[in-house]
């Protein structure tokens, strides 16, 4: 009788571990998909932030256009280059941002 028990317990036991490891690889899938969603959210909204300063840039520059004739656009880019070491890589154009962006949209449809 006590062999039987044994058997049962194992058994048991073994079913209990199974699903303990089902339901913890069911666990780390379902946090994957949650994180993919955040940085994916996160990168949407860098990608508007830096549509929103490309159009900021674009405004200042037709307000010096009207006012004093020339847009100073090349000369500010390179103070802020030498000041800080940073430069556009020319690659988050205002259109090649939109292009994105309604790439992202079309995905969540």
């Amino acid at each position: 009788m006590e062999k039987e028990i044994v058997v049962a317990l194992i058994t048991a036991t073994g079913a209990v571990l199974a699903s303990v490891v089902a339901a913890s690889a069911v666990l780390l899938a379902a946090k994957r998909v949650v994180d993919r969603k955040k940085v994916k959210l996160a990168y949407i909204n860098a990608l508007k932030d830096v549509h929103y300063l490309l159009l900021v840039e674009q405004a200042h520059v037709d307000m010096q256009l009207s006012v004093i004739g020339k847009s100073n656009k090349v000369m500010v880019r390179d103070v802020i280059r030498k000041e800080s070491g940073l430069d556009l890589s020319g690659k988050n154009s205002i259109s090649a941002i939109r292009r994105r962006l309604s790439h992202y949209e079309e995905m969540d449809d």
